[in-house]
């Protein structure tokens, strides 16, 4: 399956495309988000927001690049964003 057949199935609200990505996908990004979090729940609630938010933007992804390196992207994004809160509500 093509990253465009990946896309046309998610979009016409086919759960098994997108059950398949979570599948391929969720080991790099917890492994990813635990790297940065350092906190095993902090980086199950990461990979369980990112394909929260995959999903809800799909329709955003112009395909100008690899789905794994958007999905690796958002994962950066999020961890990033919570150590921030943390450091901010340390101080």
């Amino acid at each position: 399956m093509n990253q465009s057949e990946i896309f046309a199935g998610i979009k016409s609200g086919d759960t098994t495309v997108f059950s398949k990505i979570v599948e391929k996908w969720q080991n790099m990004v917890y492994n990813t988000a635990i790297s940065i979090v350092q906190n095993e729940e902090d980086a199950e609630d990461i990979t369980q927001d990112v394909f929260i938010r995959l999903y809800q933007n799909i329709d955003g992804f112009r395909e100008e690049a690899q789905l794994s390196t958007w999905i690796y992207r958002i994962t950066l994004n999020h961890a990033f964003d919570l150590e921030r809160r943390n450091k901010r509500q340390k101080h």
